[in-house]
């Protein structure tokens, strides 16, 4: 068995439920919720037939969506695609009218195409994380 950097979640779905528990106290996330159809939270690993949305959130005024893809480690530009499939996909299928489709790319890490592929896009949003773990010795 292999120790884990301590510096990035060890699964996806550990830092989607991180995000989702503490959406409240991540000032990035201030004025977005979960999406919710019926009163029912489907936001999070939201289906479609492109794939699935780590998570949807949609503006409290509901002019706005936030596709959000999350990434444990280092990522490339191939998650732009990936983002922009998603971007396309809730912008013919769930947006309507002047409603805007935003992105958000959350990773452990980035490398420089990343970088690159995201320059021009004022739609997606990059975010990195970093986790902290601390073991004290009581006795």
């Amino acid at each position: 068995m292999s120790v884990e950097s301590l510096e990035e979640f060890g699964m996806e779905s550990h830092l989607e439920d991180f995000i989702v528990e503490n959406w409240v106290k991540i000032p990035a996330l201030d004025g977005y919720k979960i999406y919710e159809e019926d009163g029912e939270v489907v936001g999070q690993q939201y289906s479609t037939n492109v794939g699935r949305i780590d998570i949807l959130a949609r503006s409290v005024d509901q002019k706005e969506w936030l596709v959000i893809e999350l990434k444990k480690g280092m990522t490339s530009d191939k998650v732009v695609g990936q983002t922009l499939r998603y971007i396309g996909w809730i912008k013919r299928h769930e947006a309507e009218g002047s409603q805007i489709v935003r992105g958000l790319i959350i990773t452990g890490d980035r490398d420089e195409k990343l970088m690159y592929a995201l320059e021009t896009l004022e739609n997606v949003g990059l975010m990195t994380y970093s986790v902290s773990f601390n073991l004290k010795k009581v006795k």
